[in-house]
């Protein structure tokens, strides 16, 4: 009697341990700055000059800026800065998104998830929730906002993505990142870690269509992992202040790269079985 009511065996399906970048784009503002312009900028507002042969020679010489530099060197309430990120946000998400759905040649039905990364600003709901129907995914789209994992966002969106299309084969997911960090730029803060800020990090967002590998051209995913090193919590971020976000990089970072990279690439390559002689680049 028990024989007969057993459920028939169900075929396992065929699960990838990886995934595929199938779609790849980026999405800037049209105003380019020349550096040299930040730097008199800076120099208008600090009400001395700002000399820039001390930057190292791979500093970029242009920067891509969402509002116009005369804006950003103002103060701004943080409501005003959020304004700014949305309108700015939106339309640089929905530009780098929808072009990486066209390289991917993807039926748009399929992709079941959008991991939406952003930590230059906060709204609720996230512009991800904006992004859905601009772009005419399905309604039931599950949705991944991350908001404060900072440089490593990026590359944890990947790892999210490839976690989702090995649960869920048949289906995509959708990352897009976004970050405006010149509308955080604080005028009235002489920190090092300010103007540094000012003059290396540029404003746009990236997008990719991830997938179950299925015959089709693009960049395999196959693992990820993350390590902590929590003596480096104070050593890069943002403090959520009355004017906006405050900046923080620290002279420790280099080292603490140096000190940290080696060993956690290693035990990474090992899980694989592999070490850094069998890694090519």
């Amino acid at each position: 009697m028990l024989e007969s009511l057993a459920r028939p065996e169900r075929p396992a399906l065929a699960v990838s341990r990886t995934a595929c970048i199938t779609g790849l784009a980026t999405a800037l503002p049209e105003q380019q700055t020349p550096t040299d312009a930040i730097w008199d900028a800076l120099g208008r507002v600090r009400g001395r000059r700002f000399k820039g042969a001390g930057l190292a020679a791979d500093t970029p010489r242009t920067r891509h800026l969402a509002a116009p530099l005369d804006w950003i060197m103002r103060p701004h309430s943080q409501s005003e800065r959020t304004e700014a990120y949305l309108e700015h946000g939106r339309r640089l998400a929905a530009d780098a998104a929808g072009a990486a759905i066209r390289q991917a040649r993807i039926d748009q039905s399929r992709i079941g998830q959008v991991v939406c990364i952003s930590c230059t600003g906060f709204v609720l709901p996230s512009l991800d929730a904006e992004l859905i129907p601009r772009l005419g995914l399905r309604p039931d789209t599950a949705r991944l906002p991350i908001a404060e994992l900072g440089c490593g966002g990026g590359v944890s969106g990947l790892a999210r993505s490839h976690d989702y299309v090995r649960a869920y084969p048949e289906k995509a997911s959708l990352l897009v990142a976004v970050e405006l960090p010149s509308l955080t730029f604080q005028p009235d803060d002489s920190s090092v870690d300010n103007l540094i800020a000012a003059l290396v990090f540029g404003d746009g967002a990236g997008a990719a269509v991830i997938e179950s590998p299925n015959g089709t051209a693009g960049i395999e995913l196959a693992r990820a992992a993350t390590w902590l090193v929590p003596e480096g919590a104070g050593d890069l971020g943002y403090e959520l202040r009355d004017g906006g976000m405050k900046v923080i990089l620290s002279r420790r970072l280099p080292e603490i790269i140096r000190s940290q990279l080696g060993g956690v690439v290693e035990r990474f390559l090992a899980a694989e079985g592999e070490s850094l002689a069998d890694i090519d680049v």
